[in-house]
C-alpha cells in the first residue's frame, strides 16, 4: 500500500540516498531530463534543509521509499516574471520542487499520485492554486503535469543562475 506523508528528521539519510540513487540512475541512463548533479541536486543537504522546513514529502511502500517531492510557497527563483494567468500573490499558490519516482517503480503511477495529493492539499488548505517549473527538454514531467491538469504558460529565465538551465517551463494548475 503507498503511503504519501510529511517526511521525518529520521528519513534525511534515507532520502538523500534515494535522491542520489535517482540522479546516479538517471546519469547512467542518459535520462537526467531535470539536469540534476550527483552529489549536488538535490542531496542528504538539501533534504535535511527541506525536512526542517517541514516541506519534504516522500512516498513508501512498506519500508521502501518510492517517491518524493518538496511542496512550498517559495519559487526560489523569479516567479514574478512570468505571466500567469491570474496574478495569485507568492504564498496564495503552492509550488512543486524536486518531485522524482524511483527508476525501479516507473510507469506505476506514484508520480501522478503525488502530484494528486499535491493538488488537494493544495485545495485543502485553500490556496488559489499551484505552480511549477520544468526544465526545458523534461518531456515525462511536462507530460504528467498536463495529464494531472496543469497548463504550459511560457519558458521563462528565474534569474536562478544555473548555466546549464537558463529557462524553464513554467506550469499552473488553478482553482
Amino acid at each position: 500500500m503507498m503511503i504519501i506523508r510529511k517526511a521525518l528528521q529520521s528519513d534525511i539519510v534515507a532520502l538523500g540516498k534515494f535522491y542520489d540513487e535517482q540522479v546516479r540512475w538517471m546519469d547512467e541512463n542518459e535520462c537526467n531530463f531535470p539536469k540534476w548533479t550527483y552529489k549536488g541536486y538535490p542531496t542528504e543537504s538539501t533534504v535535511r534543509w527541506t525536512i526542517g522546513e517541514g516541506t519534504q514529502f516522500l512516498c513508501v511502500e512498506g519500508d521502501e521509499i518510492v517517491g518524493a517531492f518538496v511542496l512550498n510557497t517559495d519559487p526560489m527563483g523569479a516567479y514574478d516574471r512570468v505571466h500567469w494567468s491570474r496574478p495569485f500573490k507568492q504564498g496564495e499558490y503552492l509550488i512543486i520542487h524536486m518531485l522524482v519516482t524511483s527508476h525501479q517503480h516507473l510507469g506505476e503511477g506514484i508520480g501522478k499520485a503525488m502530484t494528486e495529493y499535491c493538488i488537494a492539499a493544495a485545495k485543502n488548505n485553500n490556496f488559489l492554486g499551484i505552480r511549477l517549473d520544468v526544465v526545458p527538454g523534461n518531456i515525462p514531467a511536462v507530460r504528467l503535469y498536463e495529464k494531472c491538469g496543469f497548463h504550459f504558460l511560457e519558458e521563462a529565465d528565474l534569474e536562478r543562475g544555473v548555466e546549464k538551465i537558463p529557462t524553464f517551463l513554467m506550469f499552473e494548475c488553478d482553482f
